[in-house]
């Protein structure tokens, strides 16, 4: 379940927001700017908007909200050039938009959190302000689809990392799943077998106690093992 501790933090929380809805956006960041220690340094109306303003800027912002449904550039395409170009930014979803599919996504791509508009604004604020307490906040209506998705134990890898010796193939079928290929297409990549690719996988469900192959995938990008490079 999500985890809010009663530690809050005495500097600044300087955070950038995507969202096209304009008076969404707007009436958010000025009830954000009630909360003495957060403030909106970016606001963006799409992910490319977004990614435009964060390259212009000499500083960084703590954290990013990040709509999904957007025009231009949604947060799910936003959320990948974010990994690739941003990776030290901590992002929290906050969006009208929720299934299944988008949360597991959002999850793949590294996101600290995930909300809908019909939060609760205090949740809201306690997860910017606790956004690096190393756990995966979420609302409390959204618990059931997170632990469907991920246990509490896969949430928290510090028990995890000794499982991680990852042999060069595993972290490539690590990699390749994570770029949503099936496992044809990574045995045709690999220009191996798909049973081999399917062992694998079993392998690697076992070797971290994961229930599920999305566990793996968030495992090693929390211990930054999938770098585009090592593979493309």
């Amino acid at each position: 379940m999500a985890i809010f501790s009663p530690y809050r933090f005495t500097m600044k929380i300087n955070i950038a927001i995507a969202d096209d809805h304009r008076i969404f956006r707007k009436s958010f960041i000025r009830f954000l700017h009630d909360t003495a220690d957060i403030k909106v340094v970016i606001e963006a109306s799409n992910g490319a908007d977004l990614l435009e303003q964060l390259t212009a800027s000499d500083k960084k912002p703590d954290l990013i909200l990040l709509d999904i449904q957007m025009p231009v550039m949604n947060g799910i395409q936003c959320l990948t050039h974010l990994k690739d170009k941003f990776a030290d930014i901590p992002v929290i979803i906050l969006s009208q938009l929720f299934a299944e599919q988008y949360l597991k996504k959002a999850m793949l791509l590294g996101v600290c959190g995930y909300f809908t508009k019909d939060a609760d604004p205090d949740e809201v604020i306690a997860a910017i302000q606790e956004h690096r307490q190393g756990v995966f906040l979420y609302e409390k209506s959204l618990e059931d689809e997170v632990l469907k998705l991920n246990d509490a134990k896969e949430l928290s890898y510090e028990n995890n990392k000794e499982k991680a010796d990852f042999s060069k193939r595993e972290l490539e079928i690590i990699y390749w799943t994570y770029q949503e290929l099936t496992s044809k297409a990574i045995a045709d990549k690999l220009n191996i077998s798909i049973r081999t690719v399917d062992s694998h996988k079993d392998k690697l469900l076992k070797k971290t106690g994961c229930r599920s192959f999305l566990g793996v995938v968030v495992l090693a990008m929390e211990l930054h093992l999938l770098i585009k490079e090592n593979f493309e």
